[in-house]
């Protein structure tokens, strides 16, 4: 479309279509704009449209970026149909469980953190009964949780928070006096945020909340620069676990190739070869490659992408006294180490961290060794087990 054309549908999106809460001023192209825009189709289904647009060089010029999500709870998927293994659904279950403590989940943008947090609210109230009280407190409300009384946190009162300090923190302050059972804050910001999650939790309350952290283990260093004291931090029963989590592309099982083909190739270098022989058999797993250049990509399978859908990679914490003792002493590295050999939900040969379980789901054919080097590293078992090959 041409510049000016843009310009209009901007306009008409941000000052007409957007949520009158979730918004300032007029959309301005030289200025950050972000709202939300919902709308009901004629199948009764709400969508919403997430809108962030910046300028960019040169002057005069902006970029927009759109996430269209289904809003409606039935679009959610039980957390043991996301793609975690069985033991890591059975840690999950055990930092849930229980009317006290705090849970964490971490990832970069669009890693599905706000759909794991409604699979783990509602279940939690199928655990727990229908008659829980569950409050959320979102910027903006992005699914609607069954059962959960969400309160969207309105752009004007958030830009005063900026100023402030003081808005945002009262309107989750004010959650406790709602008799809630259950409350999920879209994300610890800040260090007033921070604060008020931990009065919440040591008056007894379960919280579910994201944060910006690389790993899993981060989460201790990140709560402390965000005014946690450490010594409540490491206490018995204050944190119930942490999920890091990342989304890699499903490889397409019909287009995709095999490592050898991606080999020959030119699709997988010498180095990417040589890792992935220390954590993989080639005459046992089933290692597939997306095919990413060429005329064709893709099949009618997938709708010529090479790819259906995204396959979620995790690693989960669940801290116990030891653990936590550590941690309060700053031994990480044996905190680590004990996390390493104890975690209920390791992988043999492979460990616990995220990278393991990208790792077991490229074994199983799931995900591209190219993709897991893209988004987590370069490829290797926590422990250095080397698995025999041929």
């Amino acid at each position: 479309m041409s510049f000016s054309t843009a310009v209009k549908v901007a306009t008409v999106l941000y000052n007409i279509w957007a949520d009158e809460q979730n918004k300032t001023t007029a959309w301005d192209q030289t200025a950050v704009m972000s709202t939300s825009i919902e709308r009901q189709m004629p199948d009764g289904k709400t969508l919403q449209l997430r809108f962030e647009s910046t300028p960019i060089h040169p002057s005069g010029n902006f970029q927009i970026v759109m996430r269209l999500l289904r809003m409606d709870e039935q679009s959610s998927r039980p957390i043991d149909e996301m793609g975690y293994t069985s033991e890591m659904v059975r840690s999950i279950d055990e930092m849930t469980t229980g009317s006290t403590g705090l849970v964490i989940l971490v990832g970069p943008v669009n890693s599905g953190k706000s759909t794991t947090q409604q699979a783990l609210l509602s279940r939690t109230r199928k655990h727990r009964g229908k008659n829980i009280k569950m409050v959320t407190v979102e910027d903006p409300v992005e699914y609607l949780i069954e059962g959960a009384c969400q309160i969207g946190v309105p752009k004007g009162r958030k830009d005063q928070e900026e100023d402030s300090g003081n808005t945002f923190r009262s309107i989750l302050k004010s959650t406790l006096r709602l008799d809630p059972d259950v409350l999920m804050i879209g994300e610890i910001r800040n260090q007033d945020v921070a604060s008020v999650v931990k009065d919440g939790v040591l008056t007894g309350k379960k919280y579910f909340s994201t944060l910006h952290a690389s790993d899993a283990f981060t989460v201790f260093t990140r709560l402390v620069e965000l005014g946690m004291p450490k010594t409540v931090l490491t206490s018995s029963g204050f944190l119930s676990g942490i999920i890091y989590q990342r989304l890699l592309p499903k490889v397409c099982p019909h287009c995709s190739m095999s490592v050898h083909e991606a080999v020959q190739g030119g699709h997988i270098d010498e180095g990417l070869y040589k890792r992935l022989s220390s954590v993989v058999s080639f005459d046992k797993h089933n290692v597939r490659v997306r095919r990413r250049d060429g005329d064709v990509v893709g099949c009618q399978e997938c709708g010529y992408l090479g790819i259906i859908g995204r396959c979620v990679c995790a690693e989960i914490v669940v801290p116990d006294k030891t653990m936590l003792n550590y941690v309060l002493n700053n031994q990480e590295a044996q905190a680590k180490n004990w996390w390493y050999e104890n975690a209920g939900h390791r992988i043999p040969s492979l460990g616990v961290s995220a990278m393991a379980h990208a790792i077991l789901n490229m074994r199983n054919g799931l995900v591209d060794p190219v993709d897991i080097e893209i988004n987590l590293g370069l490829i290797k078992a926590d422990n250095f087990d080397v698995v025999s090959h041929h």
